[in-house]
């Protein structure tokens, strides 16, 4: 089984190497970049769903943060070769919509103090070791100021039915909730919690970026998940 990683608000696909060397043997992961062209939500799950039937063999998604939404509404027409979805540190609405909107209106030489503020603050909040916390802000922080207002843009007009996607049952789906999230509103992860069957949540006492601050315990999360329902 392969698994396909879909990035947070980076978007790089390069935070994910903890997690990997973390799956067992058996398990094989790709990790998904996406191209700074795409412009809207659509755009993004038409190269989601493109990328998944170009590998062509069995996978399940791995969904974090940003990337959930994309998840989900990938879910609408599943390709046949999708056999589940792991949802990480995600919602089906705009997780924190002042912040959003705030930093929608910020100028652009104010972008990267605001994001060093929010990782800081919201997404990391002293539950990441030095190296971990150095590394994300890294890759966040290099992002060009119109793509993180581009992507934060998209956060804000989600379609409103993703929820009811959630409860289709066409595909397995896993939600790996951190507990310790300061982003994510908990009200937004009960819309997905209220949704799924109790063995199909797992909760983990970390922050925002929970595959990357506590990427044993996921791997493990999803392995179960994996042989459980897939």
């Amino acid at each position: 089984m392969k698994l396909l990683l879909l990035p947070g608000l980076d978007g790089t696909g390069t935070l994910f190497d903890r997690l990997i060397g973390c799956l067992p043997e058996h398990l094989s992961a790709v990790a998904v970049a996406y191209p700074p062209s795409l412009g809207a939500f659509d755009d993004y799950v038409s190269f989601v769903s493109q990328y998944i039937v170009n590998v062509g063999e069995s996978m399940v998604l791995v969904a974090e943060s940003f990337s959930g939404p994309i998840a989900v509404e990938v879910l609408r027409n599943p390709p046949d070769n999708l056999k589940g979805v792991v949802l990480v540190a995600t919602f089906m609405q705009s997780p924190s919509p002042r912040l959003l909107a705030l930093a929608g209106r910020l100028p652009h030489w104010l972008m990267r103090a605001f994001v060093g503020l929010a990782l800081d603050s919201f997404c990391l909040n002293g539950n990441a070791d030095d190296i971990a916390a150095k590394r994300i802000k890294d890759v966040v922080q290099s992002l060009s100021p119109e793509l993180i207002k581009a992507r934060l843009g998209i956060l804000q007009s989600l379609p409103v039915d993703l929820p009811s996607l959630l409860t289709a049952g066409k595909l397995p789906l896993l939600f790996i909730k951190p507990l310790r999230d300061r982003l994510v509103a908990r009200k937004y992860f009960s819309q997905i919690e209220q949704r799924l069957p109790g063995d199909c949540i797992a909760s983990i006492d970390g922050p925002h970026f929970l595959l990357q601050c506590r990427p044993s315990q996921c791997a493990d999360a999803i392995a179960a998940f994996i042989k459980r329902c897939v």
